[in-house]
This record gives C-alpha cells, sequence and structure tokens, in this order.
C-alpha cells in the first residue's frame, strides 16, 4: 500500500493468493491459482471492491510409456508462466529459485518473463535422465493484443546446475505481424551457498519493424553467503506494461505509470542482506534488509532518451527492512520501505515526494 502525494496515512488493502494440486486419480490432476487484489478496505469492509484473477486452472493426463512420463495439459490462465519457479518445481521438486529481491506479494513463485495468458494445451515429457520438455499453444483472452502464442521450453537440474529454457512465437490480428518471445533461467552453484542467478528475456521482437529496448528482460545475481548471512547482488532490468510490478515489494517504483496508463518498467541495481537462521524465542525467522537504486522507466529510456528526457526526475532509492516468521505451516512477512528519491508526477516540473513513498506491508503465506 502506498500513500497519497503528500498525505501521511495508511490505507489498508488486503491481497489473497492460492495456488493448489489436487490429484483426481492416479493418472489426473487439477491445478488452480488465484489472487485477489483488495482497494483501500479502511472503514468500508463491506462494501470494498476487489480485482479477481484467475492466474491458472488446469487439467493434466499423466502416464509413463517407454522409460519416460508424459503429460498432456488443458489449461485457462497463465500455465507454467516462463520465468517463474513453477515449471522446475512441479517437474523436478526443487526448492524455489528466483530473485528474492523481486518477491511478488501476491505470487510466490517470481514474476513471469513475458505474460501470455489465455485457453490453451501443452504436452510435456520427462525422462529418466533430470531433464523435462515441453511444446504448448494459448488463444490469448479478447483483450490481448496477440492472436495466438506457441513455444517450445527445455529444463533440467543437476547437483550445481538448474536450467529453464524457452522460445515462443506469437501472431497478431491488427495489425497482422508474427514475434518472437522467450526466456531463460539459469542457477549456478548451490542454492544453499555461493550461487549465480541468471534470467534474460525478451517480449514482442517483431519478425520486422522496429524493436522496443524496453521489452528486454535481465536480471543478473551472484549470491553469496558468509556464515549465517547472505548477500544478494542484483542487477536488473524489467520491461514496460507487466501487471505484475503492481505487486513487487522491494521494486515498487515499477508500477509508475505514464500519461497514457502503460507501466513503464525499471532498471536498477539491488542489494540484499539477510539472515534465514535468525529466531524470535523458538520460532526460525528471516531479517534483513533491501536497498535498490534505480529508474521507473526503463532501460530504453537511457538507451534512446528523449529530448525532453531528465534523468533526475525518474530516480528511485528505495530503503526496506524485512521480517518473516515461520509460524505453523506458513510465514508471517513484514516490510517497511521509503524512497528518499521519489517524486510526484502529479507537479510541473516533477517536486520531492518522500511521504508519499512510505509502503507498509504484512502478509501470511501458508504451505501445505
Amino acid at each position: 500500500m502506498a500513500n497519497p502525494p503528500g498525505e501521511l496515512e495508511f490505507p489498508s488493502k488486503v491481497s489473497v493468493f492460492f495456488d493448489g494440486q489436487v490429484d483426481l486419480v492416479d493418472f489426473l490432476f487439477i491445478r488452480t491459482a488465484f489472487s485477489a487484489n483488495g482497494r483501500n478496505v479502511s472503514g468500508n469492509f463491506d462494501t470494498t471492491d476487489a480485482a479477481f484473477r484467475n492466474d491458472e486452472l488446469s487439467f493434466t493426463f499423466h502416464y509413463p510409456m517407454w522409460s519416460q512420463f508424459h503429460f498432456f495439459s488443458v489449461f485457462v490462465g497463465q500455465f507454467e508462466a516462463i520465468g517463474t519457479d513453477v515449471f522446475l518445481k512441479k517437474y523436478f521438486g526443487t526448492d524455489a529459485i528466483s530473485s528474492k529481491l523481486l518477491q511478488n506479494r501476491v505470487y510466490p513463485n517470481g514474476i513471469p518473463l513475458y505474460s501470455a495468458p489465455g485457453l490453451g494445451a501443452a504436452y510435456h515429457v520427462k525422462f529418466r535422465a533430470p531433464l523435462a520438455a515441453a511444446l504448448g499453444f494459448s488463444m490469448p483472452s479478447a483483450t490481448n493484443a496477440s492472436a495466438m502464442n506457441a513455444y517450445v521450453r527445455l529444463a533440467g537440474v543437476s547437483t550445481m546446475t538448474s536450467f529453464d529454457i524457452a522460445l515462443g512465437m506469437f501472431t497478431r490480428s491488427n495489425p497482422a505481424s508474427i514475434g518472437i518471445q522467450g526466456g531463460a533461467t539459469f542457477i549456478v552453484g548451490s542454492p544453499y551457498g555461493q550461487s549465480l542467478f541468471l534470467q534474460a528475456g525478451v517480449k514482442n521482437f517483431p519478425t520486422a519493424g522496429t524493436f522496443d529496448m524496453n521489452n528486454i528482460y535481465v536480471v543478473l545475481e551472484p549470491r553469496f553467503v558468509i556464515s549465517n548471512l547472505n548477500f544478494d547482488l542484483t542487477f536488473f532490468a524489467l520491461p514496460r506494461d507487466e501487471i505484475d510490478y503492481d505487486n513487487l515489494l522491494f521494486v515498487s517504483f515499477a508500477n509508475q505509470r505514464s500519461e497514457n496508463g502503460p507501466l513503464l518498467g525499471a532498471a536498477g541495481i539491488g542489494l540484499s542482506l539477510y539472515n534465514q537462521n535468525f529466531f524470535i524465542g523458538n520460532l526460525k525467522s528471516k531479517l534483513g534488509l533491501a536497498v535498490v537504486g534505480g529508474l521507473d522507466n526503463g532501460i530504453g529510456a537511457v538507451v534512446s532518451p528523449a529530448a525532453d528526457y531528465t534523468m533526475a526526475d525518474h530516480m528511485h532509492a528505495q530503503i526496506s527492512p524485512f521480517l518473516g516468521i515461520n509460524l505453523q505451516n506458513g510465514v508471517i512477512s513484514m516490510m517497511l520501505s521509503i524512497d528518499p528519491l521519489n517524486k510526484t508526477k502529479i507537479a510541473n516540473p516533477p517536486q520531492t515526494d518522500i511521504v508519499s513513498s512510505i509502503r507498509l506491508h504484512f502478509g501470511y503465506l501458508v504451505h501445505y
């Protein structure tokens, strides 16, 4: 939640996320994920509007054949989104590897490298070796400009390496065009020690015409562990107009919007320091601090700035202490953040507005 420009008040915003899987019989399971984002509920609990989103509803039939496991799925929504941890978790049982700095408030599996929700089908095969391949397509909703998305995917794990690579093609009906989009995720090293995490992707790459630099997604994150203290140094460039940025905790300035409405993306560098073995009484907890500096209008504005572009008006420095407490089957999370460089876009020229950058977060994520 954030404050209106120049006013110090803390409206309450309730968000809910659910992600689960049910095995109906030995060869069929259903997976569903949805989220709901409420608006300000302060003193108005009975009439508060909320935005409901169906993240995924899928039915998967699976069977063994020729020493391999085969999966056929039909789905609605964002199925095994490229860039998230879902694919590796689902087929290899790995732990989360996504960047903690880009943690999403209502979707703990990471943010997609590009968004391509819709109605579709997919075929997967998991080999005896720790490798899996997939082929899928989807027909986006009427609100999406694309007419069809298709992709191929390959993923694998080993003791010191995990990777997930996808390449897709999309068609557009208005205007008629064909383009390429894809992404790759790598982690080299121990997930519990020193490692290097890399994500890179591109969306809406046209086979003809001009490519917008703001459609590039890059995250490079070396991770270090000294005793019980973790250090993650994150370099990031987030593309424009991705709805998931609305819920980023530590890079909340990525949800700045232009006058015409679309999200502007973000580019910058961040440092996360945290202790995952901190105890409050007998409750294991995580205590840390995230410091992020960057621009709220993406890397494209720096590479090809407009004539009237002023970098200082788009700079941010978000400081966020946070605490996570393990309780029962879940984690209670708390965070306070402030951006001393934040500027309100209402004034012309933009004026420094620290008060409206103050954000509080409180949540509880349950695992079953």
